[in-house]
């Protein structure tokens, strides 16, 4: 019988089809990495201003036991701010019951607040700000990025906080602010907004943006004397050259709503809401939404 021989013709990848096949690839990614990175940002976003919700929410709940809002710091050598007033309020009644409040001395710098003040508060971080995750802890305790309103003026005339006159808005030194106080109306004032922190430690500065454990500098309040994401530079305890964190370091203090996102800032309202505000925002529509009693008249924002 004669013999059968097969033929058997395999074709692999040409050089040039691998080229494009790789070409194809790479268009392929760099389509895509935007389009995740975007919606890792919304999911940042989303979860930033469910944290300002669960704070301007704390804020009610604290009032419904106390008939009034937190001070914003209680003027003393302890160095008290709403911030630790309202931990038993978001879910962190752990971390509140680590502080003796009873002892007259500082929060920030005394041995006795060491583990208290370094315990890093999740609610009180908005996932986007970098910045927070690089500082950790400085040497005066970790910070966060929601600050209480002081209003539309600078903290204060002398060097200390602790030295200022009364805010227009809902936090100062010894406020006692109720929501009956609030004459112009729970939904058109500004409880709390985002401020940006400097990523401590840094080498020959101190930054007390976003620092809750001392008063003096203003670190725990914003003032809308300058618009959402300005560039206009905050004044006084502060570290230049971090991108969109502007400074100087002369003058009276205040600090500024900022963010990482893109067009604008969250805000907790009075009247417990939370909502995002365009950097866009007119300036004196911004300071009025941030006073307590001013009689003005809010328009859309």
């Amino acid at each position: 019988m004669p013999r059968t021989t097969l033929k058997h013709n395999s074709k692999g990848f040409t050089l040039i089809e691998l080229l494009v096949v790789i070409a194809i690839i790479a268009i392929l990614i760099a389509l895509l990495l935007p389009a995740v990175q975007q919606a890792r940002e919304a999911a940042r976003r989303s979860s930033c201003k469910n944290n300002m919700k669960q704070i301007s929410l704390a804020l009610h709940n604290y009032h419904d036991t106390h008939n009034v809002i937190p001070f914003g710091s209680d003027g003393s050598s302890r160095r008290t701010t709403w911030f630790h007033m309202l931990l038993p309020y978001v879910e962190a009644a752990n971390v509140y019951n680590l502080a003796n409040f009873e002892i007259n001395v500082s929060i920030c710098c005394s041995p006795a607040f060491q583990e208290f003040r370094e315990e890093i508060i999740p609610s009180y971080r908005c996932p986007s700000d970098i910045g927070v995750v690089a500082a950790g802890v400085s040497a005066q305790g970790a910070r966060g990025n929601y600050a209480g309103s002081f209003g539309s003026t600078d903290f204060q005339e002398g060097t200390q906080i602790r030295t200022m006159g009364r805010g227009n808005g809902l936090f100062f030194m010894q406020s006692r602010i109720s929501f009956r106080d609030i004459t112009d109306g729970t939904s058109n004032t500004l409880a709390f907004s985002e401020v940006r922190v400097h990523p401590e430690p840094a080498t020959g500065g101190f930054d007390v943006r976003g620092l809750y454990h001392n008063d003096d500098g203003g670190g725990p309040f914003f003032s809308t004397l300058t618009g959402p994401n300005s560039s206009v530079g905050d004044r006084g305890w502060c570290i230049s050259g971090e991108s969109g964190m502007p400074c100087v370091t002369t003058g009276d203090r205040y600090i500024g709503s900022r963010s990482l996102h893109t067009g604008g800032v969250h805000v907790g309202l009075a009247d417990g809401s939370a909502r995002f505000v365009s950097e866009n925002i007119d300036l004196s529509l911004w300071q009025a939404l941030s006073t307590r009693r001013g009689n003005e008249v809010i328009g859309e924002f």
